[in-house]
């Protein structure tokens, strides 16, 4: 009686052995029979069974493709769950999991711009405003 409850609770988890086994003929099983199947009755048929084959070919053919989609759509989720993760560890942090602590800014060796008393502008920021009147 344990192994019959054992059984159900093992169906029940998504990761247990019965439920890998299910997905298994979900996802290649059933489609390749379908495809198969569509195969021999091309084969073993007339014009009219040619057409109907290949529409029993093409059943199997899209019952791979939207498991395919499926399972592509839920990796996105997983991608998209860790890359909002990173986003409110920066967010915590200040910077993104796995760069480590960012150095602090090194200290300036020229010091600020000097400012000239005229125009309150620094020598540098003058220098570019005389620069681009110049002609061509």
């Amino acid at each position: 009686m344990s192994d019959d409850a054992s059984q159900t609770e093992m169906e029940r988890k998504p990761g247990g052995r019965s439920s890998g086994r299910l997905i298994y003929l979900v996802r290649y099983v059933l489609p390749g029979m379908v495809a198969f199947a569509g195969v021999v009755v091309m084969c073993f048929g007339g014009e009219t069974h040619l057409e109907g084959g290949a529409g029993i070919l093409s059943a199997g053919l899209a019952i791979y493709l939207i498991n395919w989609l499926f399972r592509v759509g839920v990796a996105g989720e997983g991608e998209r769950d860790a890359e909002q993760a990173a986003r409110e560890y920066y967010s915590a942090h200040g910077h993104w999991p796995g760069e480590g602590t960012p150095d602090p800014p090194a200290p300036s060796l020229q010091g600020p711009a000097k400012r000239t008393a005229r125009s309150g502008q620094s020598h540098g920021s003058r220098l570019r405003d005389v620069h681009s009147r110049r002609p061509s």
